[in-house]
């Protein structure tokens, strides 16, 4: 019974993050636009194309956030 429940949770988990992941380019691509640069278009389809594979994990988000904050 608790397989089922932590495989539902983490599926809601995954959904969550999804979501959160393609709104946040969305917002990204805005105010790319809104700032004028011109590359906004194509950073956005680069980004959608990389994680539109849904397999991947929390723990790649946060691999990338460390690698960009350690630049």
């Amino acid at each position: 019974m608790a397989d089922s429940f932590n495989k539902l949770w983490l599926k809601g988990q995954a959904e969550e993050d999804i979501y959160f992941a393609k709104r946040d380019r969305e917002l990204i691509a805005a105010l790319r636009k809104k700032k004028g640069d011109g590359s906004a278009d194509s950073t956005a389809v680069e980004e959608q194309d990389s994680s539109s594979d849904a397999s991947k994990t929390v723990t790649d988000g946060s691999q990338r956030s460390k690698k960009s904050s350690g630049s």
